[in-house]
């Protein structure tokens, strides 16, 4: 079990093919000693964000009892975000000693962080805001298996922008029931700890936050045949800390002149803020079905709910088709739909202006919303243990947001 940090809203998937590969060889999966190299390509629609990802991977039995596993990645990150910005012009000095007033004026009424200031909320416009950032990161896990091939996985990893630094563990234990090894229980818990940059009142400086996310996961493998296997687990999340995205803003109302009502230059620009607790969890199932050595089918189901009133419910289908000894295609889709934090008003809203104290995010991850990603794969064995792969797939929200990813790389197996 490893737990990903941050990446920007990036949906990141498997390398198209490995997926598939598992599903032919679920039941009979062995360690291979193993090294590769795939690109990821993600664009998200309307000019938004465009990532490159590289990722080093390798695997490699230290004897028959150990296995050591790890992967260095690269990612460059361009492109522009939506947000609320103002859109007036400062036109004096004077002008701008005034939007300052009116800022600390409402700052010094609550604890959330007010940017700036537009004399007319109307004014006010969703804009995208252009950013540039690259990623490292790294991770590393260490198998043991005992004399009745029990597994214990312990792995670390990293990750560093240079806005964001995030550092975990993680800890997995593999138990067979019995000697035939038919059926297996898992329990796994990982932790990250996360340090963002946070702009302050008026942009005028950056604070450091932190953020500490716990994750528990218990579960029962079980082969039901020589050609069919499925598995069942419940997790459990927990987060603390700084949750908020300090990219994204809102708009907050403060009656400075305590009338009762607000008025159009009672309007502020403020950061996305999040409660600083979220805990969730829910349970997946995974149903595979081969049939002979050539053709296998997946299907998925996972339920999550967290205190934030978000529920989710995924589907994931899968099928893949060895259609000769060096060519293997496989095509996926998944269905997903959750409903809306508390705390979430859409920017094209009537009501999208939040109170002065109170959580509050336009970010449209955290709205309703249906979902569906659609991939095609195909893997080719090349000889002397090389294997190429590559595919894409697209993904789409019914609020409008949609992105592609295109993927190509390697794997060599020795």
């Amino acid at each position: 079990m490893k737990m990903t940090p941050r990446s920007r809203g990036l949906a990141r998937f498997t390398a198209l093919g490995a997926t598939a590969t598992t599903l032919l060889q679920s039941l009979s999966a062995h360690a291979e000693d193993k090294i590769g190299l795939h690109y990821l390509h993600y664009q998200e629609g309307d000019d938004r964000i465009t990532v490159g990802d590289t990722v080093l991977s390798f695997e490699t039995d230290l004897g028959v009892d150990h296995t050591l596993a790890g992967s260095v990645g690269y990612d460059s990150i361009s492109g522009a975000s939506p947000a609320w910005q103002t859109t007036t012009p400062i036109e004096s000095a004077e002008d701008l000693a005034n939007r300052i007033r009116r800022v600390e004026q409402a700052q010094a009424a609550t604890p959330e962080i007010i940017l700036f200031y537009e004399p007319d909320y109307r004014n006010y416009a969703v804009e995208k805001v252009e950013l540039e950032d690259t990623r490292t990161s790294a991770d590393v896990a260490w198998t043991s298996r005992d004399k009745k091939r029990n597994e214990l996985t312990v792995g670390i990893n990293y990750s560093e922008e240079s806005d964001y630094v995030s550092a975990g563990g993680n800890v997995q234990y593999l138990l067979y029931a019995d000697d035939s090894k038919n059926r297996s229980y898992r329990y796994g818990a990982a932790f990250l700890y996360n340090v963002s940059d946070v702009f302050t009142t008026l942009y005028r400086d950056v604070d450091k936050e932190n953020l500490y996310i716990g994750n528990f996961e218990t579960g029962v493998n079980q082969v039901l045949s020589p050609n069919s296997f499925m598995s069942v687990n419940a997790f459990f999340n927990y987060e603390h800390g700084y949750l908020s995205n300090h990219y994204l803003t809102i708009l907050r109302q403060y009656d400075a002149n305590a009338d009762g009502e607000i008025g159009p230059e009672e309007v502020f620009l403020a950061t996305d803020t999040r409660p600083d607790e979220r805990v969730g969890g829910g349970i997946a199932a995974n149903f595979v079905q081969s049939f002979g050595d050539s053709v296998a089918a997946q299907f998925s189901y996972r339920f999550y709910a967290d205190d934030w009133d978000i529920q989710s419910h995924t589907i994931d289908t899968e099928l893949s088709w060895q259609v000769t000894d060096p060519l293997l295609l496989y095509a996926k889709y998944r269905w997903y739909t959750q409903t809306g934090a508390w705390f979430f008003k859409d920017a094209d809203a009537r009501d999208n202006q939040f109170a002065i104290v109170g959580p509050g995010s336009a970010d449209e991850r955290l709205g309703a919303f249906n979902a569906y990603t659609a991939e095609l794969g195909t893997q080719i064995y090349c000889g002397y243990g090389l294997y190429v792969d590559f595919g894409g797939a697209w993904y789409e929200q019914s609020n409008g947001f949609n992105s592609v990813s295109l993927m190509g790389g390697f794997t060599k197996k020795f």
